[in-house]
């Protein structure tokens, strides 16, 4: 099945979401699920690559995932 597409004209990314489940972080310049917005701690557009593959976080419709150890290590979920 295909999934919804967003496009975030803040980020410039696109992600498998919809407007009403994703809210842009202008600190970080990410989007994120709106139930998470209020928990992320921001990191200041510091999450640029995955920790393992090295490709861009923000140019990927793959998911994210935040390592519980520190709000700085992100990956990509299939990663």
């Amino acid at each position: 099945s295909i999934s919804p597409a967003y496009h975030c004209d803040k980020c410039g990314c696109c992600s498998v979401a919809t407007e009403t489940t994703t809210k842009h972080c202008d600190r970080c310049n990410r989007c994120f699920n709106s139930k998470m917005i209020e928990e992320h701690d921001c990191v200041n557009n510091e999450l640029e690559s995955c920790l393992i593959c090295m490709e861009s976080l923000q140019r990927t419709i793959a998911t994210t995932y935040v390592l519980p150890c520190n709000q700085k290590h992100v990956v990509h979920l299939n990663c």
